[in-house]
């Protein structure tokens, strides 16, 4: 019996997590915009869950028992009829009508709804059954926990590398099967107990829990979730652009659910409790640390340690919470519904309420007020003392944001990312500079000096790959007219390039990104080509438009953490190649610390007949040193010190002949890329961002 009821519960809880992924990875090239597109999953998935934790109250609270065997059997049956989970096509052609993120949230509802239902409703309904027997369920919950770790982990580091996306929702499928079998074994077992359940004595049924116990529940469970998505949103966005750095605090989170209620005794509040405290201050100072050196070094353990050890805390109450086992479903749908609200919170509506990432400081406040509030019974001199701190935690969270934002110009936040303009004065007029940011990763900058506005910075100066590209293209065009094709508008910075009768086209996803271009940067008004600017995804556009003849087609949308993989595939490289006039040139911004994309372009594109070369520029290496009177002459210096606005750069460049290259400096710039033995160009349906991951150097982040 229980050895049915574990497997059941460990393979319920192991298809909940894995079929997240592959579902996302399904419809990502259709819709675009892997932000956009993660959000609307995490929505449904957290909604479904909720309904399955509801379906399972109410089973138990108002089927009987012989019912809610033959109810729960033809609602697996039903759900097995809809494998496999494999998205259809049709979806695909209403992707690009209006409200997007309802069309993901429908195709999820069509193609996985009822068997997602029929696995979140598990683990509350078997724990249901097996306390009919006076054993205790709860170890069962931290079975479940334990198998969603398992399968947080396999999916990104074996199941991925190793299958497509269509081999894993067969296989996926298949899975789901067998749980079905299990499940309706468990189903007919617990029927078959109840008649000799009926015949003994009836226990008094438990007490409810009242309004404010019910209210603890949903409220630790929300905080905790919260902590968890503000937590992520600050490592991933400010401190280090790690793509797979998100796994480790949902792992940490999970950890804690499997630790406090695997144990046969709650686990001591003060302590734990105390130590989430200090690493919550900790974590609020640091938060105002602008030293990257240190904030890689130290942040990344810090927010991990205090993520940790709030959670244990936040769950350590739960489990101390919990209820008698009759009750154990209303439990669980509090605990549903307080990990929906808090994901709600920080993942919707904190983007659209606030307008810098403060919901990290409040998250923090919340648990030195949960702190004070698990010592309401104890004496007054520490209940004063958790009440100061909660207050101290307020003040300096508030005295930090209000520091932010003297030095900050905008703020602006959505669904996509969370930007800020910042100018950075400085007594040298030539180093004064605007600068558009998402997290820690910079997208252009202009100088404040007029006469320098329309000087080419960051990542796109002239001795950059593409300020090469386009000093080539425009030598083979004998001064006639260029049409540019760039995937990624940032501050606009390229549009300095352009010639009068040039067409520039950018491609942006982010509306708040063209907002901001137009408004706090004079690159595309200043600029002498006709600016074109499409707003939507880059790869969705340029598939539904006719051939545009482009003589240079930037990509540059790949220095984050969040790579849109969809646009470095098979498949978007054929899009590409449609859109290029005859000689037309390919040109991609891959600088990153943690990745390095150099070999995976040039295997995609190697077959197609294109030379593909790497072109690295490091600006604070000039080719010659200044001469003695340019060291003498003051304006030279500072002008020489404000080219401090240019970046070291990776540019990748693709051209259909190697006579592209003969010309200097390309030919003395450029180097050849090798590539990685056994790694497997990138598909739609298969595509392994762990292939293309730089060795890790813990103390500064990457190895280049």
């Amino acid at each position: 019996m229980l050895a049915l009821y574990a497997a059941t519960v460990a393979l319920s809880a192991l298809l909940l997590f894995l079929v997240q992924p592959i579902l996302a990875k399904q419809i990502l090239p259709w819709f675009g915009g892997a932000a956009g597109v993660w959000t609307a999953c995490l929505f449904f998935f957290q909604t479904a869950l909720l309904a399955g934790y509801a379906y399972a109250h109410a089973l138990i609270r108002w089927v009987p028992p012989r019912r809610q065997a033959f109810l729960h059997l033809a609602l697996l049956g039903l759900a097995a009829l809809t494998m496999p989970v494999i998205a259809s096509a049709a979806w695909r052609e209403s992707a690009a009508g209006a409200w997007p993120s309802l069309r993901v949230v429908g195709l999820l509802g069509a193609t996985v709804g009822l068997p997602y239902l029929m696995l979140a409703s598990t683990s509350p309904l078997v724990q249901a059954w097996f306390a009919r027997r006076n054993a205790n369920p709860y170890r069962l919950f931290a079975l479940s926990n334990l198998a969603s770790l398992l399968g947080l982990l396999a999916y990104p580091f074996l199941i991925e590398p190793a299958s497509p996306v269509r081999a894993q929702a067969l296989v996926w499928s298949g899975l789901f099967v067998l749980f079905a079998l299990l499940s309706g074994a468990s189903a007919l077992r617990a029927g078959l107990d109840a008649p000799a359940q009926a015949q003994a004595p009836e226990a008094p049924e438990p007490a409810a829990p009242g309004q404010a116990g019910v209210g603890a529940w949903l409220g630790l469970s929300a905080l905790g979730s919260l902590l968890l998505v503000a937590v992520t949103a600050h490592l991933t966005q400010n401190i280090a652009s790690f793509p797979l750095l998100w796994i480790a605090p949902l792992a940490l989170y999970l950890i804690t659910f499997v630790i406090v209620f695997d144990l046969p005794r709650p686990l001591p509040p003060a302590p734990i409790g105390l130590l989430a405290l200090a690493f919550a201050a900790a974590m609020l100072w640091m938060r105002g640390e602008t030293d990257l050196t240190l904030t890689v070094t130290l942040s990344i353990p810090l927010y991990l340690g205090g993520l940790f050890f709030a959670c244990l805390f936040l769950h350590g109450e739960l489990a101390r919470a919990k209820p008698a086992p009759a009750r154990l479903t209303g439990y669980y749908l509090a605990l549903a519904a307080g990990g929906a609200l808090g994901s709600l919170l920080g993942s919707v509506l904190a983007p659209e309420i606030l307008r810098s990432d403060d919901e990290l400081p409040i998250a923090l406040s919340l648990v030195a007020w949960a702190f004070f509030w698990s010592w309401r019974r104890r004496m007054l001199g520490l209940r004063l003392l958790a009440g100061l701190a909660v207050i101290g935690f307020c003040v300096y969270a508030f005295l930090q944001a209000w520091e932010q934002a003297r030095w900050v110009r905008v703020f602006a936040r959505n669904f996509y990312s969370f930007l800020k303009v910042v100018d950075y004065d400085a007594t040298n007029p030539y180093q004064a500079v605007r600068s558009l940011q998402h997290g820690i990763i910079e997208h252009g900058k202009q100088f404040l000096d007029g006469d320098r506005q329309s000087e080419a910075t960051s990542y796109y100066g002239r001795q950059s790959g593409v300020g090469l590209a386009m000093a080539r293209q425009r030598e083979r065009a004998r001064g006639g007219p260029l049409a540019v094709g760039l995937v990624g508008l940032g501050a606009g910075t390229l549009a300095t390039y352009g010639e009068r009768g040039d067409v520039f086209t950018f491609y942006e996803i982010n509306p708040q990104v063209v907002g901001l271009a137009h408004q706090e940067f004079t690159f595309l008004a200043k600029s002498r080509a006709k600016i074109e600017v499409a707003l939507g995804d880059a790869r969705l556009k340029l598939e539904r438009e006719a051939p545009r003849r482009f003589a240079l087609l930037v990509i540059d949308a790949f220095s984050g953490d969040a790579i849109p993989i969809h646009l470095l595939t098979r498949e978007a490289m054929a899009v590409y190649r449609r859109h290029l006039a005859p000689g037309g040139v390919l040109a991609f911004h891959i600088t990153n610390r943690y990745v390095d994309l150099a070999p995976m372009i040039a295997r995609l594109l190697a077959d197609d007949g294109f030379d593909i070369r790497l072109i690295r520029d490091d600006p604070s290496k000039p080719a010659s040193p200044p001469s003695p009177e340019d060291d003498a002459d003051d304006e030279a210096r500072e002008r020489r010190e404000g080219d401090g606005a240019l970046a070291p750069t990776d540019w990748v460049l693709a051209a259909d002949s190697p006579l592209w290259w003969q010309a200097e400096p390309l030919a003395s710039r450029s180097e050849a890329i090798a590539l990685v033995p056994d790694q497997r160009a990138w598909t739609d349906d298969f595509n392994d961002i762990r292939s293309a991951l730089r060795p890790l150097d813990w103390r500064f982040g990457s190895k280049p």
